[in-house]
């Protein structure tokens, strides 16, 4: 039965992530990390759940999405962040499903539009706000290319001129590729 830390590390040594157990359980704070060694993802378990605030960030640190859980479940406030730092939507979530009015905002901070107008996140279609807000577009094809991804050898298709096809093909990439962005 674990009992402390589990760490695991890059080939280039710097750490890929911290878990504490107890009793053989994931308990307290863990940490994923970029192979730079950049922070990934923070948040807690406790008796083997996540529970409370999670965060991702961004490949520069920045942060990219804030959650927050139940018992192993989306429960409570979720919001989203493009890499400029400007929120890029919010609502509320409970037992993983959407509730409530979510609000959107393009990444100068304006705001686009409410959940009656966009519907979509984790719990239900992300690609629909990915095809709105093309700032995402940045994150995919960067998320690619560190991962040294490419398609027809030539890096990430940026020969299209239909944006809508851009980011479907980078979200084929990312997705068979299994690629965390």
């Amino acid at each position: 039965i674990l009992d402390g830390y589990d760490m695991s590390y890059y080939p280039n040594g710097k750490i890929e992530y911290i878990f504490h157990y107890k009793n053989g359980l994931k308990n307290g704070e863990y940490s994923y990390y970029y192979e730079n060694g950049i922070k990934k993802a923070t948040g807690t378990f406790v008796n083997g759940s996540l529970e409370g605030v999670a965060k991702r960030y961004n490949m520069k640190g920045g942060i990219k999405e804030i959650e927050t859980f139940k018992n192993d479940r989306l429960d409570g406030e979720c919001q989203m962040y493009y890499s400029n730092g400007q929120l890029k939507f919010k609502g509320n979530v409970k037992n993983s499903q959407k509730v409530g009015t979510w609000e959107y905002y393009y990444s100068d901070g304006r705001a686009i539009a409410d959940s009656s107008d966009i519907t979509g996140y984790r719990a239900n279609n992300p690609r629909n706000i990915i095809f709105m807000l093309q700032d995402e577009l940045i994150e995919l094809m960067t998320a690619l290319y560190t991962a040294g991804i490419e398609k027809n050898g030539s890096g990430c298709p940026m020969q299209y001129d239909n944006l809508k096809k851009l980011i479907a093909e980078c979200m084929e990439l990312i997705e068979k590729n299994n690629v965390i962005y």
